[in-house]
């Protein structure tokens, strides 16, 4: 993963800025998934994306890609996290004992504080 990406994404979910939600990159009441907060922080870095209504939920848009789920393929490759979502997908990390991807740990409720820590502790950097 690319370093710098990494600290920023781990400073977004250790901030209290972001409020946490389930099952959608963001939801139609303001939570993110982890994911949608890297999404926001591609969106704010490099000024391109942005969230549209989609029924009573948010996706991510990036030029022809509407991302309800999982980030856009430009957003995981600019994070360094693969080159697609099934990519991504695959990254597993362990929290409590159970081993699951981001989206999976954080649908099923850990804390963006415990995903933080175990994405600190578990995804490498480019330079680590």
């Amino acid at each position: 993963m690319n370093p710098e990406i990494k600290a920023k994404w781990l400073a977004a979910l250790r901030s209290g800025e972001y409020q946490q939600g389930q099952n959608w990159l963001k939801n139609g009441k303001g939570g993110f998934c982890c994911l949608g907060v890297l999404c926001d922080l591609y969106r704010k870095e490099i000024g391109k994306g942005g969230w549209e209504i989609y029924y009573e939920s948010r996706i991510f848009t990036l030029d022809d890609a509407k991302a309800p789920y999982y980030p856009p393929t430009r957003v995981i490759d600019w994070a360094g996290l693969g080159e697609s979502w099934e990519a991504l997908n695959k990254i597993r990390i362990t929290i409590d004992g159970t081993e699951n991807s981001l989206a999976e740990h954080n649908d099923q409720g850990k804390t963006f504080s415990q995903i933080a820590d175990a994405i600190e502790d578990q995804i490498p950097g480019d330079e680590e």
